[in-house]
């Protein structure tokens, strides 16, 4: 994994099902729950969102390989968000 010092972008893991509340809403997905649909966002510092791509499967290494097909890679932990998400780090190769 390519290390960014100092990257001010970060990526966002999102259940599309739960985007119009303001609270963290979690859900109990597995790996292979058809029902499943979900994004995960590059956004810059300011919030805005630059990139999103189709996260196939509620797990990190889905979660990277969305980020990869559209040309961004993790660089850093993906941890648990103030907004309840989980985040990470990311630059582009």
């Amino acid at each position: 994994m390519t290390e960014l010092v100092g990257t001010r972008f970060r990526a966002a893991q999102q259940d599309v099902a739960v985007t119009v509340v303001d609270w963290p809403v979690t859900h109990a997905w597995s790996e292979g729950d058809p029902d499943f649909v979900g994004a995960v966002t590059v956004m810059d510092e300011a919030g805005a969102q630059l990139a999103t791509a189709d996260w196939q499967a509620p797990t990190d290494l889905a979660a990277d390989r969305s980020l990869n097909r559209i040309g961004w890679q993790r660089v850093g932990p993906w941890e648990q968000g103030w907004l309840g998400r989980r985040t990470a780090p990311v630059g582009q190769p």
